[in-house]
């Protein structure tokens, strides 16, 4: 086998492995140049070393296997053990073959939900645009976004923490929206959740005002990051505390 190619194989399954295991892609997804060239070298050697234990592990196994059922003499196992510590039973067309994959499969065995939410929260642990979101659906509580024009939207984010890439956009299902007054006060207007109520009950004398096909999905709203000046949780009864009057628009029929 060409050694280009030994030397590569074990690379090519630790960029798979980095790129494919939640802990690590999350954490190096905006690493670039240098940063993660040296994380995937630090992986080939990583996957290159497992399968030299796995190949002397393998080796020693089937010797031992081998003894017993022979009654071989201490004598010979004796020296089956030093040569698991003291001799290379594998050719480097094995152990480069091993590590890729290893790496093209290790995956499968680490990529739980668990491993991919702890995976996430390390990754946005700095970001507190997407700690916000990714609070907001753990608790349940919609988002309240103020933009630099003085509008206001509450809703929920359509999609999770992205720790992947830098986001540009965020993409809610509203509940209500409005506008902040001279006196920086929520000013509520247009009452989303009623509809989004009617919608989803099939609402018979709705649906005859609107267009047969309208869904849900229509009412998505997409956010310049850029164009945000403040967001928050939104809690409906702490709202109902500080404005009464306000609060009755999610309960309009």
């Amino acid at each position: 086998m060409p050694e280009a190619l030994l030397l590569a194989l074990p690379i090519v399954g630790g960029f798979l492995a980095v790129t494919s295991l939640y802990n690590q892609r999350y954490r190096i997804a905006r690493d670039s140049g240098y940063r993660l060239y040296f994380k995937i070298v630090h992986f080939a050697i990583l996957l290159s070393a497992i399968a030299l234990v796995a190949i002397q592990v393998t080796w020693f196994v089937s010797a031992m296997i081998g003894l017993n059922s022979s009654g071989g003499s201490s004598e010979l196992k004796a020296e089956v053990w030093k040569g698991a510590f003291w001799t290379l039973h594998g050719s480097a067309g094995q152990l480069a073959v091993l590590a890729f994959g290893i790496g093209s499969l290790v995956h499968l065995v680490f990529n739980t939900s668990t491993a991919k939410q702890k995976a996430i929260e390390r990754a946005i642990a700095d970001e507190d645009f997407e700690l916000t979101v990714e609070k907001s659906q753990r608790e349940d509580k919609p988002i309240l976004i103020t933009l630099d024009t003085g509008k206001v939207y509450i809703g929920w984010a359509v999609r999770g923490p992205i720790p992947t890439r830098q986001r540009n956009w965020i993409r809610i299902l509203p509940l209500a929206s409005g506008y902040r007054d001279a006196n920086q006060k929520v000013r509520l207007t247009v009452p989303y959740a009623t509809i989004l109520a009617k919608l989803r009950d099939n609402d018979e004398e709705f649906l005859s005002k609107v267009s047969s096909d309208v869904q849900v999905e229509d009412f998505e709203v997409v956010i310049s990051i850029e164009n945000i000046v403040a967001m928050h949780l939104f809690d409906i009864g702490v709202y109902t505390i500080f404005d009464p009057d306000g609060a009755n628009l999610f309960y309009q029929t």
